[in-house]
């Protein structure tokens, strides 16, 4: 690729622009994604709470339907 916009190409002027933009993209979200981080990253789960975890993911039950929740609460 050249070196100065004039000598560009417009395919190449495309690439540029498509390869800048993606850049900023990039450090953006990665920026955003720095502000949401998980607040207990890094602490450990009390060894009954992982256990009843683990007993609910095994099990049968998980939850009730959302439309008879709601049919209950008179949001339909």
């Amino acid at each position: 690729m050249s070196t100065r916009v004039a000598d560009l190409t417009i395919d190449e002027l495309q690439e540029l622009l498509h390869s800048i933009l993606r850049d900023i993209v990039d450090e953006i979200v990665e920026e955003r994604l720095g502000i949401i981080k998980d607040p207990d990253e890094g602490l450990t789960m009390r060894p009954d709470v992982e256990q009843s975890l683990d007993d609910y993911l095994a099990s049968d039950r998980r939850g009730d339907d959302a439309d008879e929740v709601f049919r209950a609460l008179g949001l339909e």
